[in-house]
């Protein structure tokens, strides 16, 4: 699916339904921006330049440029990890600590767990010392999170730059969406055995061919549903904007990418 991570393509069919359609329509050509449609006034056209992608884009030599969310996990060099067997008394926990050669930071009894300091050079060592004791049930690097930054472990999360530019670790962090989020995609149909779409899709229709099998025979519509839902999590491919959310494959155009007005009108409907 790396067809939709560079550049995100059109989330919704280009619809040219005439100019009473138009009037109250507004189609999505970036789902990163907002451009503002409202009733009455239609979207811009693909490639014209809008307000909201200019007064607020973010630029890599401005002083006050967009922070991009990591794509590689960061370790603390100073701390480590360690949970311990339950039945460890906390004093034998101390003790297998002191002769690893780390110092006490922080205890939650509740969990086994401590957080451990060391000597940035002397950390391998550490863990080593206290992955050898008999009481220790994990002893690793301490793992550094950061507020609002969801790192997806997908194979294409660092090349899609223009999601950590949209903010979309810090929606993340706050929730990865629902499936009770049914987002109808209205265009060639899904492919719904693609790995990063399996268990993605609610049923659908298949206005070209007037049956319920609507599956993909062109791209873009599995394309478009990647970027909306693509599932994140799985080392496959990328991340779609809401991980969790449901597809529902309405196919209005055939495999060569066109189709009729009035199939398009009976997708949305």
């Amino acid at each position: 699916m790396t067809g939709w991570l560079v550049p995100l393509v059109t989330v919704a069919s280009a619809l040219s339904l005439g100019a009473s359609a138009r009037a109250g329509a507004c189609i999505v050509v970036n789902p990163v921006l907002d451009i503002g449609c409202r009733e009455g006034q239609g979207a811009p056209a693909v490639g014209s330049t809008t307000r909201s992608e200019t007064a607020g884009a973010p630029s890599d030599s401005s002083s006050d440029a967009v922070r991009l969310s990591s794509t590689v996990p960061r370790y603390d060099p100073q701390r480590v990890a360690v949970t311990f067997r339950t039945g460890t008394s906390r004093s034998e926990a101390l003790r297998a600590i002191r002769l690893a050669g780390g110092t006490l930071e922080e205890a939650i009894p509740k969990l086994n767990a401590y957080l451990v300091g060391v000597e940035p050079t002397q950390r391998a060592e550490v863990l080593s010392s206290l992955r050898s004791r008999a009481a220790v049930k994990s002893a690793a690097q301490e793992v550094v999170s950061e507020a609002l930054d969801v790192t997806p472990d997908d194979s294409a999360w660092p090349q899609q730059t223009g999601l950590r530019v949209a903010g979309f670790p810090a929606a993340w962090d706050v929730t990865e969406g629902s499936s009770r989020v049914v987002v109808a995609v209205i265009d060639t149909g899904v492919d719904g055995q693609h790995p990063d779409l399996r268990g993605a899709l609610v049923p659908g229709y298949d206005f070209v061919n007037s049956d319920t099998n609507a599956t993909d025979d062109h791209g873009h519509g599995t394309a478009v549903a990647g970027v909306i839902a693509a599932r994140a999590g799985n080392h496959v491919g990328g991340a779609g904007i809401c991980w969790r959310c449901s597809i529902m494959p309405v196919k209005v155009h055939d495999a060569n990418g066109s189709g009729d007005d009035t199939l398009i009108a009976a997708g949305i409907v």
